[in-house]
């Protein structure tokens, strides 16, 4: 075992409050752990159960200034960071403690190049000149498995696909070789090849700078993998804490259920139609997005989609399968009308709403509504989750405070959502938590098609499988159609009777899952 002096990050006794909730339990409650230098630390646990509220306490994201009350000692190399005033955090965050959150899009500036940031991330931390800061910007582009440098670097946030702006995320965390990486569901929204690339990656990193990693995930397969010592927690308390390499570890029944949980497919579903008609027509649908330099001298296109077509019948759950910047998003983005096709049609129940969106958006929004990858960025911090329930319950319905109540209450209850959670803003909830309240959101409005975009990605296979039952049984109960997007065929395969495989901004193959899909996939 190592000595104690390469302990670099020790924690005792931390626990996490909110001001503003009276009689709340703690987010955190004496929780304790240390880290040593060249070690990988597992941090995993059911969605909401603490693991993010520790990483972002570990990088002293949570101060009285935003309402939290945070007790306990963090001392990293022996300097208690409780005691350090902002500019001694400034120098070590990001340069000696690095942090790869859940959803990329929540911390880029939407208004900078991807490469702008990080280019400014090593310069304020490094003595480089310009041209040797952008050679090292497309090296760790690279590094992360980026083929279109240059493209990438000159790109804005909201060009980007989510699994591409996580891996640039994860170039801006690694570029000033710190110490200790935080790595909060870094790997969460990518496919299992990126997941495998980026997990060897950091795990190459560890190799070359004998740097500490704390991988924080649902996926206890994966920690058991490549970690040395696993946390375990549950509702703020640590559970467990061993030993990967000690078999005979002894460990709750909590985290040996836990470790069997998986998603089984017993068989593949099928579509029972009960109606004749499309509820969706998408018909040679292109999709570029053009970057210029010194306009109008110089323009360069990148296909996002090429002459894409697809049908969604009603009632259908249909699968749309592939990479990170495959297509899959903008596919999504066209449809609610975030984005705009270059060209081609768009078919809402017979009535083409592509030529004149804006005379349409009211109509489709109640039609047509999406559960987004990044449910961070598409909750307004500014409010409660009362106060956004409420405003979704307003206007689309006339009821009283008390029918409100109810609807909230008995959608929180099949959603396994504590009703404690309605005073809380955003920014003091799980990511995966964040992710169920949007689909909390989009399911008041009762729409005849939602739209899910890898929305079930943030979760552990307890809540996936949990959330994917729920949506099955609103699907019955509601006859809604959906278009389900993600990277995970094993998803895809429970909750889908058809899907389409994308790649490139093509569509491969389509057809029925079993069709489509391998069992063994």
């Amino acid at each position: 075992m190592s000595p104690e002096s390469e302990i670099i990050l020790d924690i005792k006794n931390l626990s996490v409050g909110i001001r503003s909730i009276q009689n709340q339990k703690l987010l955190l409650d004496n929780v304790s752990f240390s880290v040593r230098k060249d070690s990988i630390l597992g941090i995993t646990g059911e969605s909401g159960s603490g693991k993010s509220m520790t990483a972002k306490s570990i990088m002293k994201l949570l101060d009285e200034k935003n309402d939290f009350i945070v007790d306990g000692q963090l001392f990293y190399k022996g300097k208690d960071l409780n005691h350090s005033n902002d500019q001694e955090l400034n120098r070590i965050r990001g340069k000696e403690i690095s942090i790869i959150f859940q959803q990329p899009e929540s911390i880029f500036n939407p208004i900078m190049r991807c490469g702008k940031q990080i280019f400014e991330a090593i310069q304020s931390h490094q003595r480089l000149s310009n041209v040797d800061i952008k050679k090292k910007v497309n090296t760790l582009l690279q590094s992360v498995g980026l083929e279109d440098t240059n493209r990438i670097y000159h790109s804005y946030p909201h060009q980007l696909s989510g699994g591409q702006l996580q891996r640039v995320a994860i170039a801006m965390a690694i570029c000033n070789d710190p110490s200790i990486i935080i790595a909060d569901e870094a790997t969460s929204s990518l496919d299992e090849n990126l997941k495998k690339g980026i997990i060897d990656l950091l795990l190459n990193i560890k190799k070359q700078t004998h740097c500490a990693i704390i991988f924080i995930t649902h996926d206890l397969k994966l920690l058991t993998q490549i970690s040395e010592s696993i946390l375990m927690i549950k509702d703020g308390k640590v559970v467990d804490c061993y030993k990967v390499n000690e078999v005979n570890a002894m460990v709750s029944d909590y985290t040996t259920s836990y470790l069997k949980n998986s998603i089984e497919i017993i068989e593949y579903r099928k579509y029972e139609s009960q109606e004749t008609y499309l509820a969706l027509e998408f018909s040679h649908v292109y999709k570029s997005y053009d970057r210029y330099r010194l306009y109008p001298f110089f323009r360069e296109s990148n296909q996002a989609l090429a002459d894409v077509s697809l049908e969604l019948p009603k009632g259908m759950i249909l699968g749309i399968l592939g990479e990170s910047g495959s297509g899959k998003s903008t596919i999504a983005k066209i449809l609610v009308g975030l984005e705009e096709a270059n060209s081609g049609i768009f078919l809402l129940n017979g009535v083409n709403v592509a030529s004149n969106y804006l005379k349409n958006k009211k109509q489709i929004a109640k039609n047509i509504q999406m559960v987004f990858q990044d449910a961070a960025s598409s909750l307004n911090p500014k409010h409660n989750i009362r106060y956004i329930l409420n405003e979704v319950l307003n206007n689309f319905y006339n009821c009283s405070e008390e029918e409100k109540e109810k609807t909230i209450v008995d959608l929180f209850e099949k959603m396994s959502l504590n009703i404690d959670i309605l005073d809380r803003y955003p920014d003091e909830l799980s990511g995966g938590q964040k992710q169920r309240i949007c689909l909390a959101r989009v399911l008041f409005i009762k729409p005849s098609i939602i739209v899910f975009d890898e929305s079930l990605s943030a979760l552990d296979v307890i809540n996936q499988k949990k959330m994917m039952d729920l949506i099955l049984d609103l699907h019955k109960s509601f006859g809604f159609s959906a278009m389900f997007i993600s990277h995970d065929p094993l998803l895809i395969k429970y909750l889908c009777s058809h899907v389409i495989k994308m790649g490139n901004g093509h569509i491969i193959k389509s057809g029925r899952v079993e069709d489509v899909l391998s069992f063994s996939e």
